[in-house]
């Protein structure tokens, strides 16, 4: 049995925090439960502290809901839930990735 996501699909324009360039008629999805262990492999590619398994089971996840970068954390404080998107459970924050699929 599947899960129930947390996950809008944003059509909206999307301002780059870093940039702070606006990125226009592209297709983002927000999850509300990525853990905060897996953030900076899926944002800057940084694995330290991470084992094969648990880089095998982010790139398998980001490939199966065909998501490119990571673009942002849009909460600054963390919630624990037992059942976040991939793992077990952990502290979790809310992202924005680029969605690449058909």
């Amino acid at each position: 049995m599947r899960k129930l996501r947390l996950a809008r699909n944003i059509k909206s324009d999307y301002t780059d925090k870093e940039t702070g360039e606006i990125v226009e008629s592209r297709e983002f999805i927000e999850y509300d439960d990525i853990p905060t262990w897996a953030i900076y492999y899926m944002m800057y590619g940084d694995d330290e502290g991470l084992t094969e398994e648990d880089k095998e089971m982010v790139d398998k996840w980001m490939e199966r809901e065909e998501l490119g970068e990571l673009l942002e954390v849009v909460d600054e404080e963390s919630h624990f839930t037992y059942h976040p998107e991939f793992g077990l459970g952990a502290d979790c924050e809310r992202c924005v990735f680029r969605y690449i699929g058909k």
